[in-house]
């Protein structure tokens, strides 16, 4: 039973969820040896080859003007997106791989955010969302409805904390400084 946060369930239903939804696992992911955890192969169930938008304007200052821009937040929960992130592979490689090793945990990838990072939760479901470039590597929320909702809303950083990935601080988390508006 899925606890979405209500505000976000309009975009789930568009995208082709409904309550009870469970895609069959058996063809995509070879569970030997106990490989994923019971949580994750139900979370992923739930929600596997949707592609969840919110789609909408909202309002920048840029140099004392204020615009209003287009966006598109969205998540695409996909296990075969990107071949060297491929979740059945022999050879585990890539992004999650390096961030797995990284934070000292397992990471289970469940699509992609924006076509710029890849989504991925941990054993208790907790979400990251990573790419190897600027951003690096951000824990969006604890909770993964919260966190799937923060995507979409495009609050990534109230509840994130950030991965140091070089220096002394290496694989330890710090708090995003959010400015106040």
């Amino acid at each position: 039973m899925t606890k979405l946060p209500v505000e976000i369930i309009p975009y789930f239903e568009q995208a082709g969820w409904m309550k009870g939804r469970k895609i069959d696992l058996s063809n995509l992911l070879k569970n030997e040896f106990g490989k994923y955890p019971d949580n994750y192969l139900i979370f992923i169930s739930e929600f596997l080859d949707l592609k969840v938008h919110n789609i909408g304007e909202r309002e920048i200052r840029i140099r004392g003007e204020s615009r209003k821009i287009k966006y598109d937040n969205y998540i695409h929960f996909d296990l075969m997106y990107d071949e060297e992130l491929m979740i059945d592979s022999e050879g585990e490689d890539g992004a999650i791989k390096y961030y797995s090793d990284l934070m000292g945990k397992k990471l289970y990838p469940i699509g992609m955010v924006r076509d710029d990072f890849t989504a991925a939760v941990d054993e208790s479901l907790a979400i990251y969302i990573f790419n190897t470039g600027i951003l690096g590597c951000v824990k969006v929320h604890d909770d993964p409805y919260q966190g799937l909702k923060n995507i979409l809303k495009n609050d990534l950083y109230t509840h994130a904390y950030i991965l140091e990935e070089e220096g002394e601080h290496k694989g330890k988390w710090f708090k995003r400084k959010v400015p106040k508006r």
